[in-house]
């Protein structure tokens, strides 16, 4: 089992866009980026049941991305609602944090503008489910979520290989008209 999580752990930090805890990779506004998606992530991990475990590009197109982890074992609908609400959240602090906000006005300048302003086309999360023996619960209980391209996505694990297979999913509209006003 330890070869295991060691195999896991390591592809999933090949993966990550910041290496590193201390995010000392790159120009000083990547630095300041992945510091205030990690302060957020390690704020929330309580509340939301779950474990930051990086800060990074998982998702196609997320210029933001946070991942986290969570030995819970939830249903689809349960899934559904800390998708949402955490998304939520996320998206409400890249949209209005001067450090987020600030690295996107960058991209608008020069020779090469781009529109890097946080939006659920390029906020990403992910929150992979896994237990002790970094294995995945079994259905009817998610596996993965994750928010890419403005759509979320619910997985669950194939009982025999584990591999994910998707269950649900959703636009980011569709989504958040579930929450309660």
């Amino acid at each position: 089992m330890y070869s295991k999580r060691l195999l896991i752990v390591s592809v999933l930090i090949l993966l990550q866009g910041c290496q590193t805890p201390k995010y000392n990779w790159g120009l000083k506004d990547d630095n300041e980026l992945c510091y205030r998606l990690d302060d957020f992530g390690q704020a929330h991990e309580e509340k939301y049941g779950v474990k930051l475990f990086l800060v990074g590009n998982v998702a196609k197109n997320a210029t933001y991305c946070i991942v986290f982890t969570s030995e819970r074992e939830l249903h689809l609908d349960e899934g559904k609602t800390l998708a949402i609400s955490l998304y939520q959240e996320f998206l409400q602090m890249c949209t209005t944090d001067p450090i987020v906000t600030g690295y996107a006005k960058k991209f608008t300048k020069g020779s090469w503008p781009l529109d890097e302003t946080p939006r659920p086309e390029n906020v990403g999360l992910k929150i992979a489910f896994w237990d002790n023996e970094i294995n995945r619960p079994p259905a009817p209980y998610l596996s993965e979520i994750l928010v890419e391209n403005g759509t979320f996505h619910y997985y669950e694990a194939v009982p025999d290989t584990q591999a994910l297979q998707l269950v649900f999913k959703e636009s980011y509209e569709e989504a958040i008209a579930r929450l309660p006003n």
